[in-house]
């Protein structure tokens, strides 16, 4: 299973630099870490539920901030900040397949 993963890894980073003469070294420490965060992960069946439980709790959430708060900085602000807890709530959840934090 190593051996896959690290092909996996090997994989993504020539894909990373197509196109360039020159495909720098990386330790795999950092290799593993470019094809974590920058790789594509197949989502389970159970990711995309997942997913879509947290999207809808994300929309609910900005819509009571769109409807309970006046407009201005601050309501801009909250809704940036529900998006962006969904982001890394996918992030989290996506890569759950891969056993990294």
């Amino acid at each position: 299973m190593a051996n896959e993963s690290n092909q996996e890894t090997d994989t993504f980073i020539y894909w990373l630099f197509t196109g360039n003469n020159a495909v720098p070294e990386f330790s795999r420490e950092d290799a593993t870490w470019l094809e974590m965060v920058f790789g594509y992960h197949e989502r389970t069946t159970e990711q995309k539920a997942r997913l879509h439980n947290l999207r809808r709790a994300a929309g609910l959430h900005a819509a009571v901030l769109l409807t309970e708060c006046p407009g201005g900085p601050e309501r801009e602000i909250a809704l940036q900040r529900v998006q962006e807890a969904a982001m890394w709530a996918n992030a989290a959840v996506s890569r759950l397949s891969r056993n990294t934090p």
